[in-house]
């Protein structure tokens, strides 16, 4: 790098006085002493040095950055590396007064980024979307097979830089999904039909489901397969509902493992970090604009409302992707309807787990409680219902929800 004299503190006005660049580090403050020669493009940096308040241009050879006044100081500028297919090798800060300071530093578009699939259960023949970043043509995209040994290349139908559409090919199985482009090729962490931590797929036992049992010996919930995700899934519909409504049948899913196979320990291993983990499942929202859906594991004497002390209530988490801001405090929401693009799969963190029957609903509502440790064989019951406050009180609503195969994931997966 190319280094210069430190200037006097009151020479740091810019006025005639070149920048000088010291080093080049990440974002990062347990690494702020840490220097690095090379950065990927989008990628946020800083320019440590003096006088560079002065700054009012920044390239990466020919490649010009964008600069937030705000983040701009006369011992730092914190900025993003600008995008373009160019390789490049220099970066340059020039002044008010048209001084220019460069130093060797190199900038390059990383291997495809699979960040998460728009739904991770997609059947055979179906069009999956791979969201993620620096995908670039030649665009190939490889499936598992259903034994996880080999891969199957499928049909890319269309891409951009952040998206990639391509129908899954025949025979493909859980696992991993692998992109190739222009830059180089990566594997996912997360996995295609994910069955690691599978709760229940709401494929087996048809014959109790048939008898009424639905998983339980209250009847509660109901099934379909039209137009699925992965076969039967949990349906939640019911027309003109209202705020507290309790209709088992229409707006509930509750399953027991001593009435309905159903994989508990739901987590493994004993102690491990609740906070890295979350529930995720599939959803195809039809029609949905107010009350709760919520979601909780209990031992069979669970209690789903208040115990008489307040303090014997399983955590709950309340998913309400309709509300876009609210205040128990002064009881004002502001709600808009919610619906999908067909099948998507959505992921709330354990942490979540914390309200009552009330939650973040009402001033009474309890959101302090605990999940426990879910390798623990005291959860036997996975339970949803739709159910609680109706921000919008006057009015009852349509609700047609389908979901399938709740399942624990990592928040974070690595290799």
């Amino acid at each position: 790098m190319v280094l210069f004299a430190s200037c006097k503190k009151d020479e740091l006005k810019g006025n005639g006085k070149p920048a000088v660049i010291d080093y080049v580090r990440i974002t990062d403050p347990a690494k702020a002493d840490s220097a690095i020669y090379k950065a990927e493009k989008l990628q946020t940096i800083v320019i440590v040095g003096s006088n560079l308040q002065a700054v009012n241009q920044v390239y990466f050879d020919n490649d010009k950055a964008t600069l937030n006044s705000t983040y701009v100081t006369a011992k730092a500028i914190i900025l993003s590396v600008p995008f373009s297919e160019n390789h490049t090798y220099k970066l340059r800060v020039i002044t008010a007064d048209n001084l220019e300071t460069s130093c060797p530093f190199e900038t390059f578009i990383p291997a495809p980024r699979l960040n998460r699939l728009k739904c991770e259960y997609v059947p055979d023949g179906e069009t999956a979307v791979i969201r993620g970043s620096f995908f670039y043509e030649p665009v190939q995209v490889w499936f598992r097979d259903t034994l996880g040994t080999d891969s199957i290349e499928a049909t890319v139908t269309s891409f951009d830089g952040n998206n990639i559409s391509c129908i899954v090919p025949e025979g493909s199985g859980e696992g991993p999904i692998t992109v190739s482009s222009k830059y180089g090729q990566t594997q996912s962490l997360f996995r295609f039909r994910d069955k690691t931590n599978l709760i229940i797929d709401f494929n087996h036992g048809e014959e109790i489901f048939q008898n009424g049992y639905y998983g339980n010996p209250w009847k509660i919930g109901r099934y379909s397969d039209e137009n699925p995700c992965d076969g039967f899934y949990c349906l939640i519909k019911r027309d003109q509902v209202a705020e507290w409504f309790w209709s088992q049948e229409d707006l509930a899913g509750c399953y027991w493992d001593q009435y309905q196979e159903i994989r508990r320990p739901y987590l493994k291993p004993a102690g491990a970090d609740m906070t890295k983990y979350g529930l995720r499942f599939e959803a195809n929202v039809i029609s949905w604009s107010d009350i709760p859906l919520h979601f909780w594991f209990e031992p069979v004497a669970g209690q789903f409302s208040l115990g008489d002390d307040g303090a014997s209530t399983t955590p709950q988490a309340q998913w309400a992707p309709w509300l876009v801001d609210g205040d128990a405090k002064s009881d004002t929401w502001t709600i808009q309807e919610f619906k999908t693009d067909g099948w998507e799969t959505f992921t709330i963190p354990l942490t979540e787990f914390k309200y009552d029957k009330l939650g973040l609903f009402s001033t009474d509502g309890r959101t302090d409680l605990i999940l426990d440790d879910l390798s623990a064989k005291t959860y036997s019951k996975f339970n949803m219902i739709l159910f609680g406050k109706c921000c919008d009180a006057a009015s009852k609503h349509n609700v047609h929800i389908c979901i399938d195969n709740p399942r624990i994931v990592l928040l974070e997966p690595t290799k």
